[in-house]
């Protein structure tokens, strides 16, 4: 086959280089990799360094108004991210039962990151104690009243839709604890506090049915996940490439120079992405196992090309030489045209798919590196195929690939005129398949099913209500405009609007604050009705008085 100028001058540097240089490039090769690996995995510990984070804010682009707002709207109404441990028994209100969950709110609030945790043993709630309407909890009315105080609050808390659905359901049967977190989005924070939570729910769960579940205990589930998916689909890729190359080359070496040169690159790509901070999102999680199919592809050209050098027996140049002529030019155009289609991705305005593209350059630049270097230095070095006599091509036997290749070629020619149709009829209903794509993101759909982290979330949207949560914001534009019995009242119609609707089974807004407190106030017992005091001034001695940080979750 011959070759151009360009590819020859291109074959005659890389060739010198490999030629003059092949063990200390595979000495050099080498240290890279053992640094490599030292940047991926924490030796003391065993862990890799290497993170993934499959949190949904990395498909976000933060230049979306939406996205831009909901950032507004945690900083004023406190955002963060919350666990929650559902707690179901016969009456979540036995003593018994009440004791483990305040030894779980307790222990939780103790963790670092934490800022708060509600539950039903801490919750205060407007309930009558004899003649009078007391603020407590209930972990406060057993220890003042003993089993006796558990009734009052009982009916405190069942007829408050603030906490009704919310932190108990109507039938007494499951309990939430809500625990309200400030990992700074930090993903190792997030993995710690999720393990410290996750062990104390193990400890003092005893007889009793808890789910931990919550966006980030979600999040670190499916970190594991996909951890055990790279370990598992790493190895079966190997071992299908190494299977294609052994029926290819049918050399144990030619075998193992290709596979080991998209691994070492593949180390390489990844420590490079740790040292740049990266961290493997749902979409680069992809870039793993394409680096090593990628990366072979090219490594098998030379490898390919070698061997036909070797079987022609041309000249007296080494063989790697005449293989570098042949293939060097079409490695270097195939990697930069990769490189300029991955580059093309930097223009999405999602940053998990700028991301992708990022790492996709940085490992298709390894990969057309080492292709060109490594694996001529590896050949020169253990001179695969070398006692082979040239085959002048009489009596050749053919191989399994050659066969297969010659019965495609006859079909081709054969059937040209049907492949044509067959394409277009595919191409046609591919087309209408494609009008049928939905966009979405689900957590679930990330979990297989009957693995613990899935049960826990269908355990809690069975048992509670606002597993998945929206925010309505009301902007009154005019500041205490929500201390106006009038636009509390707007709120209550908006509400009852809200709750009508098939999909949403519960609301909770400033209104239902003040429905708890205004009879504590009054020295009435919650009846369960959204009572809007009668004048603004009595709103705002609630506020004043009764305002806690409950409360700033509702208004500004």
């Amino acid at each position: 086959m011959p070759s151009s100028p360009s590819d020859r001058s291109l074959a005659a540097r890389v060739s010198g280089l490999v030629l003059g240089n092949a063990r200390n490039i595979l000495i050099a090769a080498l240290v890279l990799t053992g640094l490599a690996l030292a940047v991926l995995v924490d030796f003391r510990t065993g862990q890799p360094r290497l993170q993934i984070d499959p949190s949904i804010d990395r498909l976000l682009s933060p230049d979306e108004e939406a996205v831009q707002f909901y950032a507004k709207v945690q900083e004023t109404f406190g955002g963060g991210e919350s666990f929650v441990v559902t707690v179901t028994a016969d009456d979540v209100f036995d003593p018994g039962v009440v004791e483990r969950i305040s030894e779980v709110t307790y222990r939780v609030e103790g963790l670092e990151r934490v800022d708060r945790v509600v539950s039903l043993a801490n919750t205060p709630v407007p309930a009558a104690q004899g003649d009078e309407v007391m603020v407590m909890s209930l972990d406060e009315a057993l220890d003042e009243f003993g089993e006796e105080g558990v009734e009052g609050i009982r009916k405190g808390m069942l007829a408050s839709p603030l906490y009704r659905g919310v932190l108990v359901t109507e039938g007494q049967k499951a309990s939430a604890i809500i625990i309200y977190t400030d990992t700074g989005g930090d993903f190792g924070v997030r993995q710690e506090l999720d393990a410290a939570i996750s062990a104390i729910v193990r400890e003092e769960r005893g007889d009793l049915d808890m789910w931990l579940t919550g966006e980030p205990h979600t999040v670190v589930a499916i970190t594991r996940l996909l951890l055990g998916d790279l370990f598992r689909i790493g190895p079966v890729i190997v071992l299908v490439l190494a299977s294609v190359l052994a029926l290819s080359f049918r050399n144990l070496v030619a075998v193992a120079i290709p596979l080991a040169t998209v691994g070492i690159s593949a180390l390489w790509s990844l420590a490079v992405i740790t040292l740049l901070g990266y961290s493997l999102n749902i979409v680069t999680v992809l870039v793993p196992p394409l680096l090593l199919v990628l990366g072979l592809s090219y490594s098998v050209h030379v490898v390919a090309e070698y061997r036909m050098v070797v079987q022609e027996g041309a000249g007296g140049e080494p063989p790697v030489v005449g293989a570098l002529q042949r293939v060097s030019m079409a490695t270097v155009l195939t990697g930069v045209t990769t490189i300029i289609g991955f580059l093309s991705l930097l223009l999405s305005p999602v940053e998990a798919i700028k991301e992708f593209g990022i790492l996709t350059v940085i490992g298709t630049l390894f990969a057309t590196a080492t292709a060109l270097v490594l694996t001529p230095s590896l050949l020169v070095f253990f001179r695969p195929m070398a006692s082979q006599a040239p085959d002048s091509g009489e009596g050749r036997r053919e191989t399994f690939f050659d066969r297969m290749v010659d019965r495609v070629a006859v079909f081709d020619t054969q059937y040209k005129g049907a492949i044509f149709i067959g394409a277009a009829v595919i191409a046609a209903v591919a087309v209408a398949g494609m009008t049928q794509v939905r966009v979405g993101y689900d957590y679930m759909d990330n979990l297989p099913p009957g693995s613990e982290a899935r049960i826990a979330v269908e355990k809690t949207q069975e048992h509670l209500e606002g597993t998945a949560i929206f925010h309505v914001v009301v902007d009154a534009a005019v500041n205490d405009a929500w201390q106006e019995p009038a636009n509390l009242a707007v709120l209550k119609e908006l509400q009852a609007w809200l709750e009508a609707q098939p999909e949403i089974a519960a609301t909770t807004s400033i209104v239902d604050y003040l429905a708890v407190i205004n009879p504590a106030f009054q020295g009435t017992p919650v009846t369960g009705e959204r009572q809007i005091p009668g004048s603004r001034t009595q709103v705002s001695q609630m506020l004043f008085f009764g305002a806690s940080d409950d409360t700033w979750q509702f208004v500004d």
